[in-house]
């Protein structure tokens, strides 16, 4: 659901396109955006209860009326593409030497440390990894540390997976952090909806994308940055969304442990089922 809000309002751009079409036959264009932000019809919109209808003028209000041109096409008006390094730091992980195993784990070790595999069936939030580098190696090789709630994005070889760090943890080279700063103009939400709705193959002209794709590529990735109050908005709408994600996520993890632990001790006879 959060993806599909996040495409209508901020790539398809369609509470905009519905109030322009709305000026351009003589309708009402604010009544317009209501009907494309809540997919009712006018007599759905008359029969919601007050608070909901407020809500959803006070949010239809925060849309403009009018497209304009950027370097990258028409937007709307007053909304601009920044680069990611100037909404964001924009770190890269690290691997330590393969031939010295002394710094890395399977087992539970000091920290996480994320791959291009791993993002592969981590869900909405990075949770987990197959590999742990020891404090050590973190400091040794000086890894950057991404903080709990930074978006991941992996840039090699395999392009375009995201994810939202659940809790502190590394990564591998062949993925970017993207933490935000605490003043910052977009959410991680906002972020991670916009990486996963976004075309890859635009950053490079090459026939193979991953030949195209590096760090610099990616600090000067463009991000389309709405006005700051309709970020707000749409921010606190989703955050309930991501948090039942991540509920979901924590409790499949939980199971998962459980049936780990059982297992053996069931097929071993340790432990037994009452008839």
């Amino acid at each position: 659901m959060a993806l599909a809000i996040f495409k209508s309002w901020f790539v398809d751009f369609d509470p905009v396109k519905a109030k322009i079409a709305a000026i351009e036959q003589g309708e009402d264009p604010l009544r317009a955006a209501m009907r494309a932000i809540s997919g009712k019809t006018d007599a759905e919109l008359d029969q919601m209860p007050r608070e909901y209808h407020a809500q959803l003028v006070a949010t239809a209000e925060l849309f403009p009326d009018a497209m304009e041109e950027s370097e990258l096409g028409e937007i709307p008006k007053g909304w601009a593409f920044q680069t990611a390094d100037l909404l964001t730091e924009v770190g890269i992980g690290k691997t330590p030497p393969r031939k010295e195993p002394q710094w890395f784990t399977e087992g539970e070790g000091d920290w996480r440390w994320v791959s291009i595999k791993d993002m592969g069936t981590s869900g909405v939030f990075q949770q987990r990894s197959s590999e742990f580098l020891t404090s050590e190696a973190v400091s040794r090789f000086n890894v950057r540390v991404v903080p709990d709630k930074t978006v991941l994005l992996s840039f090699k070889l395999t392009i375009g997976r995201v994810a939202i760090t659940d809790g502190t943890m590394v990564t591998n080279e062949a993925i970017a952090h993207f933490k935000l700063p605490l003043a910052a103009t977009i959410s991680s939400e906002y972020l991670y909806l916009y990486l996963k709705n976004f075309d890859y193959s635009t950053l490079g002209s090459t026939s193979s994308i991953a030949d195209a794709v590096n760090s610099k590529t990616i600090r000067e990735m463009p991000i389309i940055v709405a006005n700051s109050d309709l970020i707000g908005c749409f921010t606190k709408s989703v955050i309930p969304i991501f948090e039942e994600m991540r509920n979901r996520q924590n409790e499949i993890a939980t199971l998962g442990a459980t049936r780990d632990t059982l297992l053996p001790k069931l097929l071993s006879g340790e432990v037994e089922v009452p008839a």
